[in-house]
């Protein structure tokens, strides 16, 4: 009788933790708008099958999630509410699944913990409020992982273990290509399970199971090898972010801050829960390996059971930093079918530790250790539940960490827009998630084309040539800037409206989505924007000087001049070069210097496409004490980094010091 109580009880218990979850993931479901990801994934939906699976092979994310968004909209409609509601079953699924692993690999105590402790994440409760397929990745992941222990318990004598590795496994590859992962820890989990099972029984007795293994892998790649060659080609071409330089401490911090704390929210208590709960995680680990309460009868052993888990956490955050370490992608949503495995160590622990806090020992040592269970218990649970509990407060209500606000852009635009205006977004990419709630009747012009941002293709001065006949004819433009400096990292289009038209007032501000609104009927758009001064220099047979503008002609002692350089790559540029540029007066001194990054700090040459046409601009502060004369401005490239030489000229011939005479200036009193 007492056994069937605490059955039900524990029943209750689950039961109330998967509400929780459910009511804290649809809470404010539909309160912020849509940003760019969520727009994609509409999209997409939003096609026929064939248009949606054309579109799909051409972006980072592979089909499942579209296919499955697809069939909802049809039945629930496309509203942020609707969308999103997807999302947040598979993210209750995946508290369900962590609960019946728990219970699987440990016991009731540790399950009841899990499932806490999925359900108040609050990383996972913003990705199950995100209409995208990171939820469904953790369910799906969970679901590998629970079919892993079920071929390792059941494999022998039943084939379902093994079919359900297979599908739980093609469709997690459907759901997000970085699950992948998570199928490299259960190869290595099932190996070393098998070798020690065979060091044990003998190599004959355990082939079979190693060759229907191998069989499931291989209809694994075989049912993913139709989307395969996309993922491979994603891999090779993916051009999102800017190369760079990616730390695999950087991975690890922020990964850890984010499972424990949200990717939200960087504050002190968030870093001091990560600290303790590492340290949980930790002492987890060691229960995994030693707790007398194995669960033998699912065909592990404790220090199987402890590889596991420290497979499943330690193998994605490795496998990604291979992948990614020349280029800075990162984000540690990429990681969160580990998340679970984090999940599981904490709650092992905090099982062990309520285990000796009710102790019935009476000994002193005995007593010692109860208590410190029970405080070490009563600290983690507190930060935890407090971190997570201030976490989610900031997520639901904290303007500065909610989404791109597309939905009051689009808003104003529509209410205060003309019938001759005209609406260009930079970056480009940015536009789906504008046209979601823009159902306007004015032309909208992404700049540049194309639903993925790209650092391949980034807007040059060339540019302000299309935005003038993108205007010609109109009244006005509205110019819509979002993640601009990755589609225009030198601000060319944003630069040429300033000077060239008058702006207008757009009378309010917008979350991390700038609008702003030029009058373009009397300012001449379609004149080319080329250099006021020709002029013709190379530099190293990698850099092209095409001209200047410069402003004022004739200036005084104490002015400032400025001025224009306008550059072509002649072809890839190896290095990152900086312009210096001096003015000289007839005694030879220099009367005005300006350096600067030849392109922009996140702009450089070494990121410009072969052809890339660069505006670039200078002042100089003459010094007061200049005399009236004729003054030679003079400029060159070198590298900014150590004693390495100027860039020599290759033209003219005439060139000094591996700097070119630009022009003369006169300064006057």
């Amino acid at each position: 009788m007492n056994g069937l109580r605490a059955r039900g009880w524990h029943l209750i218990l689950i039961l109330a933790l998967l509400l929780l979850a459910f009511a804290l993931r649809i809470y404010r479901l539909p309160e912020q708008s849509l940003w760019y990801d969520e727009a994609l994934s509409v999209h997409y939906a939003r096609q026929s099958l064939p248009g949606l699976l054309a579109g799909v092979s051409g972006s980072d994310h592979p089909p499942l999630h579209s296919l499955l968004l697809h069939g909802w909209i049809a039945l629930a409609g496309q509203s942020e509410f609707a969308v999103r509601y997807l999302s947040l079953w598979w993210g209750v699924l995946g508290v369900a699944l962590i609960c019946l692993l728990a219970k699987r690999l440990f016991d009731k105590p540790t399950a009841l913990l899990a499932t806490a402790l999925l359900a108040i994440s609050p990383l996972h409760v913003w990705y199950s409020q995100e209409a995208r397929m990171y939820s469904l990745a953790v369910a799906l992941s969970l679901g590998v992982v629970l079919a892993l222990q079920a071929v390792v318990a059941r494999g022998q004598s039943s084939a379902w273990p093994w079919v359900s590795y297979v599908l739980a496994s093609v469709l997690a590859l459907y759901a997000h290509f970085f699950t992948s992962f998570v199928l490299i820890f259960t190869n290595l989990a099932f190996c070393a399970w098998w070798l020690v099972r065979a060091g044990r029984e003998g190599w004959p007795a355990m082939r079979p199971l190693l060759i229907r293994w191998a069989t499931a892998q291989l209809a694994v790649l075989l049912l993913f090898l139709p989307w395969g060659r996309f993922a491979a080609e994603q891999v090779a071409t993916n051009a999102t972010y800017w190369h760079g330089a990616l730390g695999l401490g950087q991975i690890v911090r922020d990964t850890a801050l984010a499972f424990t704390a949200g990717d939200r929210v960087r504050t002190p208590l968030a870093q001091a829960t990560t600290a303790v709960l590492a340290a949980v995680a930790l002492l987890g680990l060691q229960v995994a390996t030693w707790d007398s309460r194995d669960p033998a009868s699912w065909g592990l052993s404790r220090r199987q059971r402890a590889l596991w888990l420290l497979l499943w956490l330690v193998v994605p955050v490795a496998a990604l930093f291979v992948i990614s370490h020349d280029r800075p992608k990162f984000a540690p949503r990429y990681l969160l079918p580990a998340l679970p495995a984090l999940h599981l160590l904490i709650a092992a622990a905090g099982a062990r530790l309520a285990s000796l806090a009710h102790a019935t020992h009476t000994l002193t040592g005995w007593l010692h250790q109860r208590w410190l269970a029970a405080l070490g218990l009563l600290l983690a649970s507190t930060l935890a539940v407090g971190t997570s509990a201030t976490s989610l407060q900031q997520q639901y209500f904290e303007e500065s960490l909610a989404r791109p606000d597309f939905r009051a852009v689009a808003g104003y635009v529509k209410n205060h827009a003309h019938p001759d205006d005209v609406v260009v977004v930079i970056g480009g990419h940015g536009r789906p998630a504008f046209e979601y709630y823009f159902d306007g009747t004015l032309p909208v012009y992404p700049m540049p084309p194309g639903l993925l941002p790209t650092t391949r293709r980034p807007l040059d001065y060339r540019a302000v040539i299309e935005v003038g006949q993108v205007a010609a004819g109109r009244n006005r433009l509205w110019l819509v800037l979002w993640q601009d400096r990755l589609a225009d990292p030198t601000e060319v289009v944003l630069s040429h409206l300033l000077r060239t038209c008058p702006r207008l007032g757009v009378g309010q501000m917008f979350h991390q989505v700038a609008l702003l609104l030029f009058s373009v009927a009397d300012c001449d758009m379609t004149t080319q924007p080329w250099p006021a001064q020709p002029f013709q220099a190379e530099f190293g047979g990698q850099m092209r000087l095409l001209g200047f503008d410069l402003e004022p002609p004739v200036a005084v002692p104490g002015a400032t001049l400025h001025l224009a350089l306008y550059w072509e790559a002649m072809g890839k540029v190896e290095a990152n070069y900086t312009t210096f540029v001096q003015l000289l007066g007839p005694d030879g001194r220099i009367y005005a210097q300006h350096d600067r990054v030849t392109g922009d700090d996140t702009y450089p040459t070494s990121r410009w496409q072969p052809g890339a046409l660069v505006r670039n601009a200078h002042t100089l502060a003459i010094a007061p004490d200049a005399r009236p004369g004729t003054y030679d401005l003079l400029v060159g490239l070198y590298v900014n980094q150590g004693n390495l030489p100027r860039l020599p000229v290759t033209y003219p011939a005439e060139a000094v010091d591996d700097a070119v005479l630009l022009t003369r200036t006169r300064v006057q009193e």
